[in-house]
């Protein structure tokens, strides 16, 4: 981190951080420290929820286009947590919408 820090300064830094998953046993426990830590963002370190969302969206539109029944399942069982924590009104409303549409039983990939 003290890399990114030098080269890039301490909001990418901190960005950066923030989109790193915590530490955890499995994958459960590694989403439920990050989203908690994503739940407390303010400010300028806003800007990783953006990353966060356009990364999770083009996961779950790459799940949808390929077929990836399980993964979907994952994400969609995580998106009330994962959209409590990183959601802002008026910060990406498009991503969100998109990603709330493509999480919902429609467009579930068949298993």
């Amino acid at each position: 981190m003290a890399d990114v820090r030098s080269r890039f300064g301490d909001l990418v830094a901190s960005c950066v951080a923030l989109l790193t998953d915590a530490p955890g046993a499995n994958r459960k426990e590694r989403k439920a420290r990050t989203y908690a830590a994503l739940a407390e963002v303010k400010g300028d370190e806003e800007l990783a929820l953006l990353v966060k969302a356009a990364d999770r969206l083009a996961n779950v539109r790459a799940c949808v286009a390929d077929g990836q029944r399980a993964l979907w399942d994952t994400y969609r069982g995580e998106h009330p947590t994962f959209r409590a924590a990183a959601f802002r009104p008026g910060q990406c409303d498009p991503l969100w919408a998109e990603l709330d549409t493509l999480l919902s039983p429609p467009h579930a990939p068949a298993p």
